[in-house]
């Protein structure tokens, strides 16, 4: 009888995760289960006082540490990155869940709309898989990288082509680096939560570009919210 090979992070008592946006909503909820499992964690998120009041929700100082990150920015994530080793040593866990819900009629969709929900959204989880992967794959330890996709890359919803872009694109990554990843004891899930209650995209671990931070927000425009608004995912 064959028998099924165990996870890289079947148990994470004592290992390390990197979780973007994990300051609030899906994110937290993963810090909150992986630090009860006995994890080290590191939440990076835009917002200083989401950051904080993360970590004294969680009540758990020696295994928390946080970081201020903008996932777009790929020398703050290699920063990040050095932060969360000088605290913790190795990191054994990404989980690239940082994301937006951006949702509007295409026809209004601007080169900048694109961007920045492309940028975040797919860019955000490729930044953290070329800055941390190769630390993770030197440490020799395994590993497990954890995306966050979405029920709408299986079942696209109107109005949602830019999220709907990212987040299909996020699943058909997970999938193609699965099996190449094996090989070097690192596995490779993506998650694909439902609608979910979300906070600003602000918020969310990404800063509005300059331009499209001055457009006029309307019903005829993409809906960039500044309150709670629904993300699939």
């Amino acid at each position: 009888m064959t028998q099924l090979a165990k996870a890289p992070m079947a148990d994470v008592a004592g290992k390390t995760a990197f979780i973007t946006g994990g300051a609030n909503g899906i994110g937290l909820g993963i810090s909150r289960a992986l630090v009860r499992a006995g994890a080290n964690v590191v939440i990076a998120d835009i917002r200083p006082e989401s950051l904080a009041q993360a970590k004294a929700d969680l009540g758990a100082d020696a295994q928390v540490e946080t970081v201020q990150l903008d996932v777009t920015d790929r020398a703050g994530f290699a920063r990040a990155a050095d932060m969360a080793e000088a605290r913790f040593g190795p990191i054994h866990m990404l989980i690239g869940n940082a994301g937006i819900g951006v949702m509007g009629p295409v026809l209004d969709a601007r080169y900048d709309d694109w961007d920045w929900g492309l940028g975040v959204n797919l860019g955000g989880v490729i930044n953290g898989l070329v800055t941390l992967l190769p630390r993770i794959k030197a440490h020799g330890q395994g590993g497990q990288i954890v995306t966050t996709s979405s029920q709408s890359a299986l079942i696209p919803v109107n109005y949602s082509a830019i999220y709907t872009a990212a987040k299909a694109a996020i699943l058909g990554l997970s999938e193609a680096i699965r099996g190449e990843l094996t090989a070097e004891n690192i596995g490779v899930s993506a998650f694909m939560p439902g609608p979910c209650k979300a906070i600003s995209p602000i918020a969310a671990n990404c800063a509005r570009p300059p331009i499209a931070a001055t457009a006029v927000i309307s019903s005829e425009r993409m809906i960039w919210k500044s309150g709670p608004s629904l993300r699939f995912g």
